[in-house]
């Protein structure tokens, strides 16, 4: 199992492509339309990928699953290297004796722990990732939300930098697939908040403590 990160995960992930504002559209906060457009409604954008690539929470989420990936192999070695003692342990004796029997089933015995302990902590991981990329994105869109509604905004949009270089299917079908999955051609950079959401979900999580990092370390099977 190849290491990976939260900021890894989030390309498995279909965000949507907008975070709504709760107010009517065309609507500020006292009821009258918001300025800066003719059809009555102000629209913002944020950057995702920054947001995972940037805040605070995800350097230390990252870290931590880091550590307990090395842990876990560390620890896989360590099964593997006594597995293959074991090995050697089951050829000194003479195949159909007792004590033949009584290494091999040990050696069994340790098969099955190691590819049942290593299933259920990768899967273990992968949870915690899952779980981490969901409430980076749910405090993404509040802070979002706060900020829009602070300026005056009815609506969120995410945009993508469009990097073609970067496309992992270098081919017309894949070109057109990353266009499509972009919801914004144009914006002005004066309606980008995407800093404004850092700069706030780092604060918030640096007066809380820098709270809740994640708990991966791998279980203990007996």
């Amino acid at each position: 199992m190849t290491g990976k990160t939260i900021v890894g995960f989030l390309a498995c992930i279909a965000v949507a492509s907008m975070i709504p504002v709760a107010r009517s559209a065309g609507q500020s906060d006292n009821g009258s339309p918001s300025a800066g457009s003719k059809y009555g409604s102000r629209a913002a954008v944020l950057d995702i990928v920054r947001i995972f690539e940037e805040c605070v929470r995800i350097k230390d989420l990252n870290e931590e699953m880091r550590k307990n990936m090395e842990d876990f192999r560390t620890e896989v070695n360590q099964r593997r290297e006594a597995i293959a003692d074991q090995k050697l342990r089951l050829g000194a004796y003479r195949v159909g004796t007792e004590e033949y029997e009584k290494q091999r089933r040990e050696l069994l015995r340790m098969n099955i722990e190691l590819r049942n302990w290593a299933e259920i902590t990768e899967s273990d991981l992968e949870r915690q990732r899952f779980d981490w990329t969901r409430i980076i994105y749910e405090q993404a869109a509040g802070a979002s939300e706060r900020i829009a509604r602070d300026r005056g905004y009815d609506l969120v949009m995410l945009r993508t930098a469009f990097k073609p270089d970067e496309i992992a299917e270098q081919s017309v079908q894949g070109l057109r697939l990353a266009i499509q999955q972009r919801n914004v051609v144009f914006h002005a950079p004066g309606i980008d908040i995407t800093d404004a959401v850092l700069e706030r979900m780092d604060s918030e999580y640096k007066t809380a403590g820098r709270p809740n990092r994640p708990t991966a370390n791998p279980p203990t099977v007996p």
